[in-house]
């Protein structure tokens, strides 16, 4: 092997249903090297790098790290990172449900490390939390403003941790609509598990049959049922149409205000 020669890629083919990703494609990455992938959507760029990180099995060829195999061989593996367009993670978990996960995965995994990750990534967030403040979606304010004034009484469970949380709604001057707010690190059991519901339903002193939920991810609507509660799913956030139908939503909205028609 050429001393210098760190990834080989020979003869690579991936095929999915209907569309061969890669036809026999050779690479080879050395030491102290920088590679870019160019092309267009569904030219295989994504796929190449999944096969090189052992995240795909090639259909046929070979892929080797310093002359070892790559797919099922734990010891290459942990050497390498990916970094995909959407990162993984379980809706609704905690920072440290996900290091769980992940340490269950590597055997070598760093503590302390993602302690110092966490803690500079909470760091900057602070510092730029208010210009990097989400915006409304059109119509919350005003139904907010209206459902308000019709004396209904409102709330909010959030995966977001508390300070955050209301430092969002005083920036939008929403704030004094909410009655009362779950934020993550208020409760032990997150979204799926109906806590944040059963929580907020004790605050208010009501029962599930006269709450409605408002969400926008499966697991919102999950959440409502495990209380006893129905839920209206909302498909231009994080989930779409079919992913809400899928979870059992009672109604679907395509625009916030449409929630004027259901509550009444």
């Amino acid at each position: 092997m050429e001393q210098n020669l760190l990834l080989k890629m020979t003869g690579i083919t991936k095929t999915f249903p209907g569309v061969k990703a890669l036809d026999g494609v050779n690479f080879e990455l050395k030491r102290g090297t920088v590679h870019a992938l160019m092309g267009e959507n569904g030219a295989g760029k994504s796929t190449a790098i999944r096969l090189m990180t052992g995240i795909y099995r090639p259909d046929s060829g070979s892929i080797t790290l310093e002359g070892m195999p790559v797919y099922e061989n734990p010891v290459n593996k942990v050497r390498m990172g990916y970094i995909p367009d959407d990162i993984f993670y379980f809706p609704a978990s905690t920072l440290e449900e996900m290091r769980a996960f992940y340490r269950g995965l590597y055997p070598d995994f760093d503590d302390a490390k993602i302690d110092y990750c966490v803690d500079t990534y909470r760091e900057i967030f602070a510092e730029r939390r208010k210009e990097l403040m989400p915006d409304l979606f059109p119509g919350v304010k005003e139904t907010l403003a209206e459902l308000h004034k019709r004396g209904y009484r409102m709330t909010i469970a959030t995966s977001r941790l508390t300070d955050s949380l209301m430092l969002f709604m005083r920036h939008h001057g929403i704030d004094h609509y909410f009655e009362y707010a779950v934020g993550s690190d208020s409760v032990t059991h997150h979204k799926p598990h109906p806590e944040p519901a059963l929580k907020t339903l004790a605050a208010l002193n009501i029962t599930p049959s006269e709450a409605i939920m408002v969400g926008d991810m499966p697991v919102d609507i999950a959440m409502a049922h495990n209380a006893g509660i129905r839920a209206i799913g909302v498909d231009y956030g994080n989930a779409s149409h079919e992913e809400l139908e899928t979870a059992g939503a009672d109604w679907i909205v395509d625009d916030i205000r449409k929630l004027l028609e259901i509550i009444k």
